[in-house]
């Protein structure tokens, strides 16, 4: 044992302190207390360098969630579609003007021939501005699509006029793109496990994202959401078709097969019910379904 210490002392200087262990196998009892003073000073200094690399990671992550908060300047295009909706459009606008997205805007409203003032009134809007009037009613795609081809943005975001999503989450869905995203769904699922709205919407919701996630191999708990951001340049290539409700699965469809990189982030929702003005019908959920098994397929592009 004695040699076996020797062997330790001459080879190990990196492992000091397994020699010292042995010594104190072989020794008095006064070199384990020297032992245990090693050991108490050892662990001391490895405590105190693994607090130094926890500041140093702490820093460099406030670093990065100020860069990303406070990052390098970006300007959204928010392109807004309008049909019949003049009890919320003004007041969306003004929640539009006052929030604070950490980013530039810019305020797309496209009329697809409303027939209760709003027209009148996106036409007299100011001219900080962009405005699109549709001659005929075209449906939602077309009014998302014809405000898009105004956008001067890094960002499009799409906007119901509907007042059931809350421009206050649109500060996190920049944060998440400035992570590296040029796709940003705002899901109305996800983190929530109680449904909100009539049971059968949310039920039909969750069954069109299922379908999507399986038909397309990339889960989405929110297909159908209005709240997407999109990087412009990676918007303009999915040269979309569509014009009523089948835009969304054709977004998916298309950026899901150019593999580009989607997050999701969890917002606010509060539906509205038909009486208020909800549009969508069982019929369209049907559609909606049919259209992400045709895409699957191949049977539209």
């Amino acid at each position: 044992l004695p040699e076996l210490a020797r062997i330790c002392q001459r080879q190990a200087h990196t492992h000091l302190l397994g020699a010292t262990i042995i010594h104190a196998c072989i020794r008095p009892r006064r070199h384990r207390a020297q032992v245990r003073t090693f050991t108490r000073r050892h662990h001391r200094e490895r405590t105190e360098r693994h607090r130094r690399r926890v500041a140093r990671r702490r820093c460099t992550h406030e670093d990065q969630t100020h860069s990303t908060t406070q990052g390098p300047s970006m300007k959204v295009s928010i392109v807004i579609p309008v049909y019949n909706e003049m009890r919320t459009l003004p007041e969306l606008l003004r929640q539009l003007n006052d929030v604070d997205i950490g980013a530039e805007k810019e305020i797309i409203v496209v009329d697809d021939a409303s027939s209760d003032g709003s027209r009148e009134y996106i036409a007299s809007l100011s001219a900080k501005y962009k405005t699109v009037l549709h001659p005929r009613n075209l449906g939602k795609g077309a009014g998302i699509r014809s405000g898009a081809a105004l956008a001067t943005g890094d960002y499009i975001l799409m906007h119901d006029a509907d007042l059931e999503y809350s421009p206050l989450d649109i500060r996190q869905m920049i944060i998440k793109a400035r992570e590296g995203y040029p796709v940003v769904y705002g899901s109305r699922f996800l983190g929530r496990s109680k449904p909100q709205g009539r049971l059968l919407y949310y039920l039909g919701n969750r069954f069109l994202s299922a379908l999507a996630s399986v038909l397309f191999g990339k889960k989405c708990t929110d297909v159908e959401t209005a709240y997407k951001l999109i990087e412009t340049q990676v918007y303009r290539s999915l040269h979309l078709r569509a014009n009523g409700w089948h835009l969304e699965p054709e977004i998916f469809m298309k950026i899901v097969r150019r593999r580009v990189r989607v997050a999701e982030v969890p917002i606010s929702y509060s539906p509205r019910s038909r009486k208020e003005g909800k549009k969508i019908r069982v019929s369209d959920g049907l559609s909606i379904a049919l259209a992400l098994i045709q895409y699957a397929l191949g049977l539209k592009k």
